[in-house]
């Protein structure tokens, strides 16, 4: 989603009320942006030694601008009704009052490129300093509110998911099976821990249960004036996790009226129906405002049955594999080494034994996408209320938000595989339902009886903030206390419980009442009503996460020198953070059959941080446009459970003349380890993994195959836990940079970064890496279980500090507005991300292997897709009412590796084009009329055979298809 000009709100006619002490030009036009809810913009050359009259009067924006810049020799430019510009005014023209310029409608800022000039109250994402001159030192996306609106897109994880800088494995509601109803965002495609997202330049608490990283779903996009996407490591300001990058999310203020916005959607299929509705308001006075909002959002399913690409498991004509299960409706049992099925009514008459079984064939299989949901129906309502008291330095505000989040995750009835259990499950030779007479060990059965499982996810949020700012002069200071907590809730039904069924299948001596011995060796139907309510469970867990945060920041100049004022920063950030998550006894006790199995978890940290930053002009050539300028920062990191970590950076912005800009940065970073990593308690899950084994042509030649396996098999049970005497991730980042903004071709931006990020003691645990290592090298002997056949029984994959990590790419943007030659203007941007490298080393003495432009998938413990192109390019055009977009979105193909078949294939390239017109201005009440189409040309998601979850990777590509959405929206005063 290319970030195609800044939100348009109009605040120049609207009256305000204004009080302004007689103080520097500078700090008057930060209090007027405070009080106008208009974005100032100016060069600090125009307001040196200037300083302002006393202004306190209701007026409207605009005339209370050009009141306070009476007698001063500068003069504004209006740009799309809210961005204001504050410039030198030509010696030509008449020295007062002030004049004003309107900038041929709708003339938009640059984006990402307003180098030298952007002043706001706010510090710029990546810095503490609050000073103007300070942006352009790295590659920051910046997606607007109005840039929201024309994506189309309803939810922050979904604007984010299509963001060039974004691959990997990213989760959203678009993802089922290992999805959990939340969103979160990996940028460079590292895990989602080391991107750190900031709500209005501070942190946040995890999602309840994973305790990982932020839930996106949590933020409505109705509170949202814009994201600030930092690509650049940012641990000397932030601290822990920001070493792929930085999200800011800042939110709105100084809203005024009633502003009303409905959404609705649908596929081309008639399926994904979307309903948003959001109302936001508010009051302002003299000191006083209030600002509030409630949003309602509901998105309905897509079954993959629905779609060609993920209806069926077997996917031996496109190139890939036979995913079906081989536990069918119909009981399959291996006596001795011969696998049976039960026979189907249809070939009763046929058989001429004695039991009703049969040799198993290839094609005993299940197709568990008949009733499998591969896009999420989920719900969330959020409310939001924010208060503000400003005098002319100081102002005391406070934040609240409350929001409520529901996810129905579907999945295929519960498949019984009685040697794949921690402890296996055995039917006695005795067992009531056992015609063969011996002990049966390996037996596998579709309980369709109990229906499809569904795993819900919920979750209550509150978030609230209490803020001291202050600012006089050159001095900026600002206090916060914040208090964060999410609760979840993790409910599993139409599960069996294990032990349960352990005794129905044992022996008539360990099945006494109120035991229901249970049939699972026949067809659909055997398992009677009595047996399910005997058998039937459902599993529940809960999880809390806290976060008690206090910061403090002040920044101030600290000396003049020829290029201009050294301004320094500096602050501390004390926090507490905490996690519990309670799963009942059916989890502890791993007797949940169809869900992962975990114990309880409970953590807490302290953590101390102190941090200073120095923004120092270096040079000023005012005549050939020549300045250089350097950041320095530091910070130091004191945490309860491993110890302290100190991490600078320096970063270079040189502009050897006004069209060109060179900067670079270099730092070092960290990532401490999760709480869930340091606490959770063991858990089990059944992974999709590749067992080469599986290959009865490679079995014999490999080191860790004792045989060839059963190729029917593919998902195995994996333990996994967590580790308290994990330390933190380091790493260290570089980047280069050009921008090119040729003054001969005006409102022209072009640019290129340079980055590496080079990562060690990295936490990880990658079963499939471990199983992969065992079979071809024996290496992990311990940790690889199988049985007498061969079979994985279980792999053992905790997290250790192993890991070495080097990635490296490009990030490339242009934008051009052209000319206004009568027919309006047009704006012309593209945004592009290029992954050279992407190399992991999961242990010292393993080599490194390079992913970039592969994919494997999260369900095998892979990276997910890791495009080397991912790519947005649009054109606006604007003209009086009219507004018209299009925009084409590309990733790159990709390499996998075909599971079992161990060869390469190629994932082809996909494009999606969207369109929207919108109408609005001349309508009541600020109307506005949005008709829009994602996937124009209904392109499918390309085929993945490594693809565990609808064979294509719902992190990267789209299964909608076709989708129509028609937005309404008005502003009452």
């Amino acid at each position: 989603m290319t970030a195609m000009t800044t939100q348009a709100q109009p605040c120049g006619e609207s009256v305000r009320s204004f009080s302004i002490n007689a103080t520097a030009l500078r700090q008057a036009l930060l209090v007027f942006g405070r009080q106008s809810g208009c974005s100032i913009v100016f060069d600090p050359s125009t307001s040196a030694n200037l300083a302002t009259k006393v202004l306190r009067a209701k007026l409207p924006a605009h005339e209370a601008l050009r009141r306070l810049l009476t007698d001063l020799p500068v003069q504004f430019l209006v740009l799309d009704g809210d961005i204001i510009v504050v410039t030198s005014r030509p010696a030509a023209a008449v020295p007062t009052p002030a004049s004003v310029l309107h900038a041929p409608t709708p003339r938009l800022p640059r984006i990402g490129h307003i180098e030298d000039v952007v002043v706001t109250a706010e510090a710029p994402i990546g810095s503490r300093i609050r000073v103007a001159d300070f942006t352009g030192f790295a590659q920051t996306d910046v997606i607007t509110r109005l840039d929201m609106q024309r994506s189309g897109r309803q939810s922050l994880g979904e604007v984010l998911r299509f963001l060039p800088a974004v691959s990997g494995n990213s989760t959203s509601t678009l993802v089922t099976n290992g999805g959990d109803g939340t969103a979160t965002v990996t940028l460079r495609g590292l895990p989602a821990e080391n991107t750190l997202v900031l709500i209005d330049g501070h942190r946040t608490n995890p999602n309840g249960l994973t305790a990982s990283s932020v839930d996106l779903n949590t933020l409505p996009l109705t509170m949202i004036e814009r994201i600030e996407v930092l690509k650049d490591g940012a641990s000397s300001a932030y601290g822990s996790d920001a070493i792929a990058g930085v999200v800011n999310i800042v939110t709105r203020e100084h809203i005024t009226g009633l502003e009303v916005d409905a959404y609705d959607g649908v596929t081309q299929r008639g399926d994904l129906a979307t309903h948003q509705f959001n109302l936001a308001g508010g009051w302002r006075g003299d000191d006083l405002s209030l600002s509030w909002g409630a949003s309602s959002y509901r998105q309905d399913e897509i079954k993959s049955r629905d779609r060609d690409t993920s209806r069926n498991a077997d996917s031996r004509d496109r190139g890939g594999i036979d995913q079906r299960s081989s536990a069918t409706p119909y009981s399959r049992v291996t006596v001795g080494d011969t696998p049976l099925i039960r026979l189907r009514p249809e070939e009763l008459n046929l058989q001429s034994g004695l039991l009703p079984f049969r040799a198993v064939n290839t094609n005993d299989r299940y197709n568990f996408r008949e009733t499998t949901s591969a896009v999420v129906p989920s719900q969330r309502w959020s409310v939001f209320a924010k208060a503000s008291y400003q005098t002319d330095s100081v102002r005391l505000r406070f934040d609240v938000l409350r929001n409520h989040t529901f996810a129905d995750n579907t999945l295929a009835p519960l498949p019984i595989f009685t040697a794949q259990q921690a402890q296996p499950l055995v039917i006695a030779a005795d067992q009531p339902f056992n015609p063969f007479g011996v002990d049966l060990n390996d037996v596998r059965r579709r309980v369709v009886e109990l229906g499809p499982r569904h795993g819900r996810n919920e979750s209550d949020t509150l978030r609230t903030d209490l803020a001291l700012d202050y600012a006089d002069g050159s001095v900026n200071a600002a206090l916060q206390l914040s208090y964060h907590r999410t609760d979840a809730l993790e409910r599993h039904s139409q599960l069996i419980d294990t032990e349960r069924l352990r005794r129905a299948l044992g022996s008539p001596a360990d099945c006494t009442s109120p035991c229901v011995p249970v049939d699972i060796l026949g067809g659909p139907g055997s398992i009677t009503a009595p047996m399910l309510n005997y058998l039937a469970a459902t599993a529940r867990a809960r999880g809390v996460s806290t976060l008690v945060n206090l910061t403090g920041d002040v920044s101030a100049d600290i000396v003049q020198v020829a290029a201009g004022a050294i301004r320094a920063a500096g602050g501390f950030d004390v926090r507490r953070e905490s996690i519990h998550t309670d799963p009942d006894a059916l989890f502890r006790a791993g007797n949940a059959l169809g869900s992962a199995a975990f114990g309880p978890t409970r953590g807490n940290r302290n953590v101390f941080e102190a941090y200073t930053e120095a923004f120092v002009p270096i040079l000023r050539d005012l005549s050939g446009g020549a300045k250089m300028d350097a950041s320095i920062a530091a910070r130091v990191s004191n945490y309860s459970d491993f110890g302290t970590t100190f991490n600078p950076k320096f970063a270079l912005r040189f502009r050897p003349s006004t069209g060109w800009l060179v900067r670079g940065a270099i730092g070092t970073g960290f990532r401490a380890p999760t709480l869930q990593q340091l606490f959770i308690a063991d858990q089990q899950s059944f992974q999709f993994l590749n067992d080469p084994c599986a290959n009865a042509l490679n079995a014999p030649y490999l080191v860790g195959c004792p045989r060839a396996s059963d190729a029917s098999l593919t998902q195995f049970l994996t333990l996994t836990g967590g580790e308290r005497h994990l330390s933190p991730e380091k790493s260290r980042t570089i980047t280069l940079g050009l921008v090119w903004t040729p003054e001969a071709v005006p409102d022209l931006s072009l640019s290129v970064d340079y980055y590496r990020i080079q990562q060690h003691k990295v936490v990880d645990a990658n079963a499939q890496y471990i199983v992969n290592q065992n079979t071809r090298f024996g290496r992990f002997p311990k940790q690889v279980v199988r049985d007498a056949n061969g079979n994985i029984k279980i792999v053992f994959s905790r997290a250790l500090n192993i890991g070495r990590r080097n990635v490296s790419g490009l990030d490339l943007a242009a934008k051009w507005q052209t000319p206004d030659i009568g027919l309006g203007n047009i704006e012309i941007a593209a945004n592009g991300a290029y992954i050279q490298r992407f190399t992991d080393r999961l242990t010292p003495d393993t080599p490194s292997i390079d992913h970039a432009g592969t994919f494997s998938d999260e369900a095998s413990s892979g990276n997910g897709a890791l495009p080397h192109w991912k790519a947005d390019a649009g054109v606006l055009w604007l003209r009086g009412d009219w507004e018209v977009r299009y925009n084409i979105f590309f990733v790159s193909h990709l390499t996998e590796v075909v599971p079992f078949i161990e060869t390469k294939r190629t994932i082809k390239p996909w494009y999606s084009h969207s369109a929207q017109v919108s109408y609005g201005g001349s309508l009541p009440y600020d109307a506005r009329v949005t008709i829009g189409v994602t996937n124009l040309f209904d392109r499918a998601p390309p085929f993945s055979a490594a693809a565990f979850n609808d064979s294509f990777d719902g992190r990267t590509y789209d299964l909608a298809g076709r989708y129509w959405y028609l937005r309404l929206n008005a502003q009452f005063e």
